[in-house]
C-alpha cells in the first residue's frame, strides 16, 4: 500500500515552520503514527511523548500543563497528574481551570485533589 497524503509529500517534508508552529513535520508525523498504531488515544499519547522529549529544550514548544492535558486526552491519568504537578511547580497560569468539568476523570486521585 502506497503512503499518500500531505505527511508523505516531499514538499511538505521540506516545510520549515517556526519552532512554535503546530504543524512542525515531526509533530504531525508522530500524531499520524499514533493514529495508525492505536487510534485517537494513540495519537494523543504519541504527541504527549514527543512533547516530553522536547520539554525544556531551546526552540521547542513544550509546556508542562499542555503535556498534562494531552495525557489526560489519551486516558493516561497518572502521567497527566505527574505533568500537572510539574506545571504547578512552574506556576503555570492555566492551572486556575483545574476545577472545570474537563478534569473530572482525575478528581478521584488524591494527588490531583492536592493541586486544587
Amino acid at each position: 500500500m502506497n503512503k499518500t497524503g500531505f505527511l508523505h509529500d516531499e514538499r511538505y517534508q521540506l516545510h520549515k515552520p517556526g519552532p512554535y508552529h503546530p504543524e512542525v513535520p515531526a509533530r504531525l508525523a508522530r500524531v499520524y503514527q499514533g493514529i495508525e498504531e492505536a487510534g485517537y488515544k494513540g495519537a494523543y499519547r504519541a504527541l504527549a511523548d514527543l512533547m516530553v522529549e522536547w520539554y525544556g529544550k531551546p526552540g521547542k514548544r513544550s509546556l508542562a500543563d499542555e503535556i498534562a492535558l494531552i495525557y489526560l486526552y489519551a486516558g493516561d491519568y497518572d502521567l497527566a497528574i505527574e505533568w500537572f504537578e510539574k506545571a504547578y511547580e512552574k506556576r503555570a497560569p492555566d492551572l486556575i481551570y483545574l476545577g472545570a468539568p474537563l478534569y473530572d476523570p482525575l478528581r478521584s486521585y488524591s494527588r490531583f485533589q492536592e493541586l486544587l
